[in-house]
């Protein structure tokens, strides 16, 4: 399990070992899938993170994660960051689920 934070240290939610994303009540946010793809909770595909850390939603570049679990913004401002062993699904989970 990755603990997901925001850019001020808070933990927001968490990241299973089966890509399932809760938030700090333990409900269950949606889930990204082993290829990168991010589903929301009608399973509906919402988002990817690609192997170079860049995440899109619907086709759209909206931010990326650095391999040390950073998140940023398309502006480049650190928006938080996510806990290994999922850094950069957590990462992914940040921009596209919790929010």
């Amino acid at each position: 399990m990755g603990y997901i934070y925001d850019v001020n240290s808070r933990k927001l939610g968490h990241i299973d070992d089966k890509g399932i994303v809760y938030d700090l009540s333990e409900r269950h946010l949606g889930r990204l899938s082993a290829d990168g793809h991010a589903h929301d909770l009608s399973g509906h595909l919402i988002g990817h993170v690609g192997s170079d850390g860049k995440v899109y939603e619907n086709g759209r570049w909206i931010g990326s994660v650095h391999p040390d679990g950073s998140v940023f913004d398309l502006n480049g401002h650190r928006i938080g960051h996510s806990d290994p062993p999922h850094a950069e699904f957590g990462g992914a989970a940040l921009l596209l689920i919790i929010r």
